[in-house]
């Protein structure tokens, strides 16, 4: 086409379905990184779950064992269950601390996901 002639209708509804696509691909690159994202943030939150299940799993788990070894030290029943108790509390306290810092973690990473602030009720 030289720089006389104009440009005919299939050229311009060419032009026009090109600019049109830049936006939608855009929003595509863009949705894709906060599914990403969300994936990523699910998958971290939910290690973290499954690591603090295990944990106090495994202490109530250890807690006849520690209960009977107490009893084999010569301490009372009452004394070895105490004993046994403890160290599932323990467990679960420090538990407790973590599984708080992976929620509050997770819900900062929904608020920025969302363009928002969190909202932590305590």
């Amino acid at each position: 086409m030289s720089e006389t002639e104009a440009p005919i209708e299939s050229e311009r509804v060419d032009a026009v379905l090109n600019a049109d696509e830049q936006p939608q691909r855009r929003t595509n690159i863009v949705l894709r990184h906060i599914i990403e994202r969300q994936i990523a943030a699910g998958q971290a939150v939910g290690s973290q779950l499954i690591d603090a299940a295990t944990d106090i799993t495994t202490a109530i788990a250890h807690a006849p064992a520690t209960f009977a070894g107490a009893i084999q030290d010569g301490d009372t029943i009452a004394t070895a269950w105490e004993r046994a108790g403890a160290g599932v509390q323990d467990v679960v306290d420090e538990t407790r601390s973590r599984l708080r810092a992976a929620v509050v973690s997770y819900v900062g990473h929904q608020a920025t996901l969302a363009g928002g602030r969190p909202r932590i009720c305590r």
